[in-house]
């Protein structure tokens, strides 16, 4: 008995095997001949492009406001751990003060204070990749037939969505089989 399971899963089947038939070329991926050859890459300009602006102008300022936020915070909770009194008293009516708080939980606010600096740290010293660095972090590079290059390439930025791409004389050679 077949059923309406057994028909999805063979016209998902049926499907995968008419794709990898005419599988689309990943827009990922650059196929590298052997020669020195400029390239056109589809679509770089957009994706480098969001990649700024995932970055953001103002990284490196929003990373000093969290150094500085975090060393108020952690040089506030080590003073109040080194003058903190044996016992913090308040009115039950009105609840501790502001700082009565910060002396109640002055070792967490050290630690927060610490995490912020590092995170603010981690932030600022980001730096934004090239064009070059970019690409050769995102794109795979393979051969004419598919395979992936193992080895060193030269890439050269010229504009836009343009590069000119190239072997090293001993890797060309060993990925290509050529003498």
């Amino acid at each position: 008995m077949i059923t309406a399971l057994d028909c999805l899963i063979f016209t998902l089947f049926e499907e995968w095997l008419m794709q990898s038939e005419h599988q689309a070329v990943d827009p990922l991926q650059v196929r590298l001949s052997h020669h020195k050859t400029d390239y056109n890459l589809q679509g770089f300009r957009e994706r480098y492009a969001r990649y700024l602006r995932g970055r953001g102008e103002n990284a490196r300022a929003l990373g000093w406001v969290l150094i500085a936020l975090g060393a108020a915070c952690t040089v506030m909770g080590i003073y109040a751990l080194i003058v903190r009194p044996s016992q913090i008293l308040y009115l039950v009516s009105t609840g501790p003060t502001w700082f009565q708080y910060v002396q109640a939980y002055a070792a967490p606010i050290a630690s927060m204070g610490g995490m912020l600096f590092g995170l603010g740290c981690h932030v600022a010293a980001r730096e934004v990749w090239e064009p070059v660095v970019f690409m050769a972090n995102t794109y795979r590079f393979v051969t004419v037939d598919g395979q992936p290059i193992i080895g060193k390439i030269d890439i050269e930025y010229l504009d836009d969505d343009r590069f000119t791409i190239s072997f090293k004389a001993d890797e060309a050679n060993a990925v290509f089989g050529n003498e």
